[in-house]
């Protein structure tokens, strides 16, 4: 099964595990996606459709500004 186009929903932009922070919790989330695992929409911070490696660094940078 492709994972990769399964998205699970949460409530803020970069917040992937839906725990109501962005952390590096779910930069990890958006990394593995990239290597086939589930998709997180939230982890989708520029909204082109796709969870790329530039998703996951927007989320860490998120995380490290406390944003």
């Amino acid at each position: 099964k492709d994972n990769r186009h399964t998205f699970v929903v949460g409530e803020r932009n970069g917040d992937a595990n839906n725990d109501g922070t962005v952390n590096m919790a779910d930069a990890l989330l958006a990394l593995s996606t990239l290597h086939g695992g589930e998709s997180y929409k939230n982890a989708d911070v520029d909204g082109d459709g796709k969870i790329t490696l530039q998703d996951a660094f927007n989320i860490m940078r998120m995380a490290v500004k406390g944003e």
